[in-house]
């Protein structure tokens, strides 16, 4: 799909954290969105952004891949967008969910809008996977990478489109 970008700060080594991952294509991070933290260039990656490029290659093989969520850094979210986040988090491969559940799972019903507005932002696509996220009608809706890249991700975790390129029926509203 082509080179993803993964993007970490920290006052030292030790204190590091992920405050970014970019699609193919996607301009780069700027270093006025990481603001207060100085970025680090030098030297080889810390060892669990090294396991995260790792982890991030085992998924585009199409092995089974548990993101860990321990050092990506939500506090740059607002507070709505983080909550979309965590739940985001929570849908499993091979499912999906659509954006009127996921409102309704963050206390918000009808808000379906809203969750888009927040997925579009997601800072942290593939390990946060916005990418399960479609409309009810198994339309898959919009994607940073764009829908073609959002079908090939989904297809990859297993979920099957019928003839119109919508969701089965089967892998939507995951745990619902």
């Amino acid at each position: 799909m082509g080179p993803l970008e993964i993007v970490w700060a920290g006052e030292d080594r030790a204190a590091w954290s992920v405050v970014a991952i970019t699609l193919p294509g996607a301009p780069p991070v700027a270093l006025s969105a990481v603001p207060g933290k100085p970025l680090d260039f030098t030297g080889d990656p810390p060892g669990p952004v090294q396991k995260l490029e790792e982890d991030l290659r085992r998924y585009f093989k199409g092995e089974r891949v548990r993101f860990t969520l321990d050092r990506i850094d939500v506090s740059r979210c607002r507070p709505f967008q983080r909550r979309v986040l965590m739940e985001t988090s929570r849908i499993p491969r091979g499912t999906t969910l659509a954006y009127g559940k996921l409102a309704e799972r963050v206390g918000v019903p009808g808000a379906a809008r809203a969750v888009g507005t927040a997925l579009a932002r997601n800072p942290f696509p593939l390990v946060i996977p916005c990418h399960r996220v479609i409309r009810s009608s198994g339309d898959v809706g919009r994607f940073g990478g764009g829908s073609d890249m959002k079908r090939a991700l989904l297809r990859l975790e297993g979920v099957s489109f019928d003839a119109k390129g919508h969701v089965r029926p089967i892998a939507r509203n995951a745990g619902s």
